[in-house]
């Protein structure tokens, strides 16, 4: 996994964790924050299927589980930090139906879904109880949607083409084909979320075409453009399809189930030019959106550099970057960022998403962790 990537070893003698990495890594405490790096005993099993109960270092721990059916949280008597714990106990009811679900939380026989609001429910629990009151919430995720262009295929080995097309769409109309209350508009590949991120506003919001057919400067071509079987994938397309066709690329869209859309995009030969795609960040440092994206070390069949882009003077720029710390890493991402989307264009961002989350009446003392999204339960109290 991409944040245990610089861990060669590690070891414990009482209350001192030595971590012992194979090269610097000021990122390190961004990945610590992360749950999965939740201090447990020493002697916890490990067991393929997970266990049942497990002691925490938090305000809660895992009291019980029933396998596919529930999960529950008690206080945990021995934590003495600054976390609050309102609530006595935190019951999970996992895989519920998504409109049963939200059904029951406008009932209050439920209180919260780890899973937000369906898509097709949105419009409808927004209308009702509005948007960002008391109840039903909608805020931008560390996340970027974007249009990768295959910097391997003829087409978009050019940089001035795969310019163009970042002047020629229109982000306006990518933004609203996402759906009811989709995000914001965006031009640059770090959200809002993201430490080193900086307001660009690089290009028109409504494509700028003249600008874009002069930087063709009379090229012409075909671009096949991979789409999952998604819905909202098909309306985004069609955008593209009219926006590129003024500066005399002809979209070709080629539709596959989405396990089969997700398997093809990562592989290198796959013949695709343009392929839609959605980021999201695993842990909060902009090494995340912009090495992990677009580094040439990154072009592998498990990599997310799903643009082949392998620019050298770039890769040690973002190498550069990953090993500076604190402001100098946020700046130095900052020009990485401004720079890559500039100049090279291999992905054209326009949208950051929104999450929604929609609770119960009786649930207060909402907080809504930041950037990562979702309810902090150990926040949360009843009314």
């Amino acid at each position: 996994m991409q944040f245990l990537r610089d861990l060669a070893a590690f070891s414990a003698n009482g209350a001192m964790l030595t971590l012992k990495l194979r090269q610097p890594a000021p990122d390190l405490l961004a990945r610590l924050a992360m749950p999965l790096f939740c201090v447990v005993p020493s002697g916890t099993p490990i067991v393929a299927r997970g266990i049942d109960t497990i002691p925490s270092a938090g305000p809660y721990y895992v009291a019980s589980r029933d396998r596919g059916l529930s999960v529950t949280l008690k206080r945990n008597p021995y934590y003495s930090g600054p976390r609050p714990s309102h609530a006595d106990e935190i019951d999970f009811r996992v895989f519920q139906n998504g409109p049963f679900s939200i059904h029951q939380i406008a009932t209050g026989a439920a209180d919260y879904d780890v899973h937000g609001v369906p898509p097709q429910l949105e419009r409808r629990v927004a209308l009702t109880y509005g948007v960002n009151g008391t109840r039903f919430f909608a805020h931008p995720a560390a996340e970027t949607d974007s249009i990768v262009l295959n910097t391997s295929r003829p087409l978009f080995r050019n940089a001035s083409v795969r310019r163009a097309v970042a002047y020629a769409v229109d982000r306006e109309a990518l933004l609203h084909a996402l759906g009811f209350l989709p995000g914001k508009v965006t031009d640059q590949i770090l959200p809002p979320a993201v430490p080193g991120f900086r307001r660009l506003k690089l290009y028109p919001l409504h494509g700028d075409v003249r600008t874009a057919k002069k930087l063709m400067g009379g090229r012409r071509g075909t671009a096949v453009l991979y789409i999952s079987d998604n819905p909202v994938d098909a309306t985004v397309s069609g955008v593209i399809i009219t926006d590129l066709a003024r500066i005399g690329i002809d979209v070709k869209v080629v539709e596959f189930r989405t396990e089969d859309y997700n398997r093809r995009i990562h592989r290198r030969a796959e013949p695709f030019d343009m392929a839609l795609s959605g980021f999201t960040a695993d842990y909060l440092d902009p090494y995340d959106f912009v090495n992990v994206q677009l580094s040439g070390h990154n072009i592998t069949a498990a990599g997310q550099n799903l643009s082949h882009f392998d620019d050298p003077v770039f890769n040690r720029r973002m190498d550069a970057a990953a090993l500076l710390s604190g402001n100098r890493r946020y700046a130095a991402y900052a020009k990485l960022d401004a720079d890559l989307m500039r100049e090279a264009v291999p992905i054209v961002p326009y949208a950051n998403d929104y999450r929604v989350e929609f609770v119960s009446a009786r649930l207060g003392c909402v907080v809504i962790a930041p950037g990562a999204g979702g309810l902090d339960y150990a926040a949360a109290c009843l009314k």
